[in-house]
């Protein structure tokens, strides 16, 4: 019995400094793992973040305007594309349905109705950003367009149709646009500038004139990027078998 001891005791003094030696290396293995991904994931964040060349554009893009000194509101939405951060290109689709009070001539007779109009135009548009910063853009768009009017004017009581047309114009504006960011994915734009109308098929269409615009940016590349980090994270902790 106390030769079976005696084996068991330098069996274990025996295997202990091997066990030791295995624990320290499977540790300075696990260690020296955990530091290249943590290499790995920093230039993953690194080339995540560092600025592109080009990157998407959205914007919901709400106008203030007038037709013959009457208030209107235009609908719109813009979708482009941003390069190396100072240039937007892009196009846009707008809805204008302006409603107010019209003299006619009818059968040579000045007649006082009600006008309804609808404009729907699109615009291909350029922008130059004199800034471009985390909390703030400043630039200069210009946007050419091109579409169609549809006028009705009845009398005062809507029952009687007087005049109708249906015609083409082109639009051109000028302007300045700031947009401020509170986050990085979403800001808050506004802009103001004029309007001249460089061809109307409709000489009754009165769409010169100042506008102001306000609406809502959707920051698509600051969504990309987080989405990216996102998966970078998470492939990160999943190799490491963090929760």
């Amino acid at each position: 019995m106390l030769f079976y001891y005696t084996i068991k005791k330098f069996r274990t003094l025996f295997c202990l400094p091997w066990c030791l030696l295995f624990t320290t290396n499977a540790f300075s293995q696990s260690s020296e793992r955990a530091k290249l991904l943590k290499e790995n994931y920093l230039k993953d964040s690194i080339r995540i973040f560092t600025p592109k060349k080009i990157y998407p554009q959205l914007a919901l893009d709400n106008r203030k305007s007038f037709i013959r000194n009457s208030p209107v509101d235009i609908q719109g939405i813009y979708t482009g594309i941003l390069y190396k951060s100072r240039y937007k290109f892009g196009t846009g689709y707008y809805q204008v349905d302006a409603k107010g009070h019209s003299n006619t001539n009818v059968r040579g007779q000045e007649t006082n109705g009600i006008r309804d109009l609808d404009l729907y135009y699109g615009t291909i548009n350029f922008e130059y950003l004199i800034i471009d910063r985390r909390f703030i853009k400043f630039g200069f768009p210009i946007n050419l367009g091109f579409g169609f009017s549809n006028l009705n004017i009845y009398d005062n009581s809507k029952v009687t149709l007087l005049y109708h047309s249906v015609g083409k114009f082109v639009p051109l504006s000028l302007g300045s646009e700031i947009t401020l960011k509170p986050l990085r994915e979403i800001g808050l734009t506004t802009s103001i500038g004029y309007r001249k109308i460089l061809s109307r098929s409709e000489p009754r269409i009165d769409f010169d004139g100042l506008y102001y615009s306000y609406g809502l940016e959707v920051d698509i590349k600051e969504i990309i990027k987080d989405i990216r980090w996102l998966k970078a994270k998470k492939r990160y902790k999943k190799a490491l078998r963090l929760k």
